[in-house]
């Protein structure tokens, strides 16, 4: 065996070995396709999600807006029945004991009543 056909031989054998070696980076040159595949998909699918929260965001604000404004609306018109509700309650308080002196006397002429229809029987 010259020089030559040895060569050619440890060329055969080098080329022998490395055909797995080749097979594996070519699958893994297919797998980095695929993922940069899937990474230009995630990419999209970020950015459709920072968009979507930008909308909420606006929309939370909106409704932080709209809830402020009802709860001022409802404070202002829980003051007013309270105030309503207390003037009710003074009212009350100075006619209860008229009504209860009304009362005393309407049940005084009603005896006086009964007294004297039972004296003219």
């Amino acid at each position: 065996m010259n020089d030559k056909e040895l060569l050619e031989a440890i060329g055969q054998m080098i080329a022998k070995e490395l055909e797995p070696v080749r097979t594996d980076v070519k699958e893994l040159k297919e797998d980095v396709k695929g993922l940069h595949v899937e990474v230009k998909e995630l990419s999209e699918d970020v950015k459709g999600l920072q968009e979507d929260v930008g909308e909420l965001h606006e929309e939370v604000q909106s409704v932080k807006g709209i809830t402020l404004r009802m709860e001022q609306d409802h404070g202002k018109k829980l003051t007013a029945l309270f105030d309503g509700y207390t003037a009710n309650y003074e009212i009350i308080e100075r006619y209860d004991p008229r009504v209860t002196r009304l009362e005393r006397a309407v049940e005084k002429l009603n005896f006086e009543l009964e007294y004297l229809k039972s004296a003219k029987s």
